[in-house]
């Protein structure tokens, strides 16, 4: 509704004609609608004539708007007075611009999750980014990136390689994913228990960020750094003669910490007590690592 201003004497009855100019934004016909149409235009015909009747000094030029389904950046269009009423005149303002804002009908770009929860040896993680909305046949994208968690758990370049990159959907394409590095320490394995950090999305080009575009991930290393305890082969051969073999357990993981398993006979073609001289399963035969020992007999 665009305002229509009436000055001096209002006893009679004036007019003048207010039709549309298409600029940016595309009007339709003058006898219909049709797709991709931003408004309905106003032609020059007397039915687009804005009437003040005596005593009315204001009125309105009414242009509908049409609601497509296509992203559309801002549009603009034009409303133009002229034509007045013989008993009448226009003033100094007869041209006002429209403008559509803008963008309309963007798509919008979330993350598929607010949490992620990978192992410490995952290497290359994927995180889902996801693309909605009625019209998806344009290029969008938007920034991926990490940052410390609050308050910082994971630490950049120790835990996890820092990432800032962009990703991209082509037309049609509804979700993409945003690539990550999580880094092992194998090398000096330790129970840090869960750590994280911080992925996020900004800087939309052709879309609206919706939530969550923020998500912790979750690096768990529980399993991959808890110690580990096995024989160094899976079989050994010994002459009666030899009498004592010595086995070695061999430690893997955290060596922080004290350790212990039991190591325990179970009899096959070999007889106890004939053979060999039995270990129980019970605690006396348990092995004890001590913090930092890799090898125990």
């Amino acid at each position: 509704h665009a305002a229509v201003e009436r000055r001096g004497d209002a006893s009679s009855t004036v007019s003048a004609l207010c039709y549309t100019v298409a600029k940016s934004a595309r009007g339709s016909s003058l006898h219909g609608v049709e797709s991709g149409s931003d408004y309905k235009s106003r032609g020059m015909s007397s039915d687009n004539r804005v009437i003040f009747g005596p005593g009315v000094s204001m009125s309105t030029c009414d242009v509908k708007l049409i609601d497509d389904s296509e992203y559309e950046l801002s549009e603009d269009f034009e409303l133009v007075l002229s034509d007045a009423s013989e008993n009448a005149r226009t003033g100094d303002l007869t041209v006002a611009k429209v403008i559509i804002d803008g963008p309309n009908d963007a798509s919008v770009v979330t993350l598929r999750n607010a949490t992620f929860t990978f192992s410490e040896d995952a290497g290359t993680i994927e995180i889902p980014v996801l693309r909605r909305g009625s019209d998806l046949s344009s290029v969008t994208s938007v920034w991926c990136a990490t940052r410390l968690s609050d308050p910082p758990s994971a630490s950049p370049g120790v835990d996890y390689i820092p990432s800032s990159k962009k990703v991209e959907f082509k037309p049609g394409k509804m979700e993409e994913t945003c690539s990550l590095t999580i880094m092992d320490d194998v090398q000096n394995p330790a129970i840090e228990g869960p750590e994280s950090f911080v992925v996020f999305l900004s800087s939309p080009q052709g879309a609206v960020l919706q939530e969550p575009y923020e998500a912790n991930v979750i690096i768990t290393d529980t399993f991959q750094d808890i110690p580990t305890m096995q024989f160094e082969k899976s079989s050994y051969t010994i002459k009666e003669k030899e009498t004592v073999l010595h086995i070695p357990v061999i430690r893997t993981g955290d060596l922080f910490f004290k350790s212990s398993v039991r190591c325990f006979t179970r009899t096959m073609s070999a007889m106890v007590m004939d053979d060999f001289e039995e270990r129980r399963n019970t605690d006396d035969s348990r092995i004890t690592f001590l913090k930092g020992e890799k090898v125990r007999n």
